[in-house]
């Protein structure tokens, strides 16, 4: 067998330092970006679906979202070079730029559905399959009272007519 490499006879393997520890814990991979962003440097505006050599963060442990682990990016702008972070948001199915980008388009999330989640009707509202049986049929139950109610209305409008 050929070493290409030369050992010498004090060599002791043991005394060597532990890989581990100088281990970063960043992951190379390779992404598409999920969305279209600008640089806030240079300005450069980057479609959706681009690759980049992205190194992987896992973000501390204790930061998770109902079990989901959430991730941290760092990429470089294409024509700049600045770094750009991004992280992952599990709750809202979404990525935020914490660093050098923003998005070009921010999904709608309106005042109003924030305020619907923290009332109480919504906080009561379908959450058991029970729950869910009965808005269909309130729903199904609606939806054959206005069937019935629009006959009645032409009717209503043919009567009138006819008096005019």
């Amino acid at each position: 067998m050929v070493h290409n490499t030369y050992f010498p006879p004090d060599f002791d393997p043991t005394k060597l330092p532990n890989r581990s520890r100088y281990c970063k814990k960043l992951q190379r991979v390779i992404m598409k970006l999920p969305v279209s962003i600008s640089c806030k440097n240079c300005g450069n505006h980057i479609n959706r679906g681009t690759k980049f050599n992205s190194r992987k963060e896992d973000v501390a442990a204790g930061e998770t979202d109902s079990g989901i682990q959430i991730s941290r990016f760092y990429f470089k702008c294409n024509r700049c070079d600045a770094e750009l972070v991004m992280k992952s948001d599990p709750r809202h199915s979404h990525y935020i730029f914490e660093f050098g980008a923003t998005t070009n388009f921010q999904p709608l999330r309106s005042e109003d559905e924030v305020v619907l989640k923290k009332t109480p009707e919504f906080k009561r509202s379908v959450h058991s399959p029970l729950d869910i049986i009965d808005a269909l049929e309130k729903w199904r139950h609606d939806a054959a009272q206005k069937e019935k109610e629009k006959p009645l209305a032409a009717q209503e409008k043919k009567f009138i007519l006819y008096l005019c």
